[in-house]
């Protein structure tokens, strides 16, 4: 443009110009608009660039999410804690589920939104959302079924230390019994029989106790693996 007002310039100096001037205003004009326009359309290119790469991160963070929480839950560590602890952790994890399912959803959302034109067909972006969510589905059925084999292992164990509880108070009237019986009040005869009778009672229920205490054990050992 700069050399086409110079040029216009020598024409005027020995003639006229006619519409020259109003062309070259026409351009000038036209390239004022074109470079407004590039302007705005990089400041929307950067504000999507951002966008995508807000995006693809939150995802990546969820992914990361997933695989440190599996790896938490399967570690020896987690195992070893009380099974109440171990339900707890599995139930905020389920909720933490939610919440990472709702961020990637929003996150593509909002991409979809920026991106409406040009997001036809399965983008990158769109796949690795779609395994996150796929995975996060499977991790929430696999933290159900691992609370439902805790839960039953938590009855089971109260079930038992209920039975422990009252085979304690059992052995404790037997005890009392014996006792009883080892008075000056009881003759020989009685003394003997009924000291016999009381030790195969006691010996009984001591031996049901240790059976109990020893499935609690084969119970942690085993069915919490």
């Amino acid at each position: 443009l700069g050399e086409m007002s110079r040029e216009l310039g020598r024409i005027t100096a020995v003639g006229s110009a006619g519409d020259l001037f109003d062309l070259l205003a026409e351009v000038e004009k036209m390239k004022g608009d074109l470079e407004s326009n590039l302007m705005e359309r990089n400041a929307l290119l950067q504000e999507l660039t951002e966008e995508w790469d807000q995006c693809e991160r939150k995802l990546k963070e969820a992914q990361a999410w997933t695989t440190k929480s599996r790896d938490s839950l399967e570690s020896l560590t987690n195992k070893k804690r009380p099974i109440r602890d171990q339900l707890n952790l599995r139930e905020k994890m389920l909720n933490d589920i939610t919440i990472q399912r709702k961020r990637a959803l929003m996150a593509l959302e909002k991409l979809q939104v920026h991106f409406r034109e040009e997001m036809e067909g399965d983008q990158d972006v769109h796949i690795l959302g779609r395994q996150i969510d796929s995975d996060l589905e499977a991790l929430s059925l696999e933290i159900r079924e691992q609370s439902q084999v805790l839960e039953s292992c938590l009855s089971q164990l109260d079930q038992y230390q209920q039975e422990i509880g009252n085979l304690r108070q059992k052995i404790l009237s037997c005890e009392g019994e014996l006792r009883t019986v080892s008075s000056p009040a009881y003759t020989a005869k009685d003394r003997d029989k009924a000291s016999a009778q009381q030790s195969v009672k006691l010996d009984e229920i001591k031996a049901g106790a240790q059976s109990i205490e020893d499935q609690l054990h084969q119970l942690s050992d085993e069915d919490l693996d």
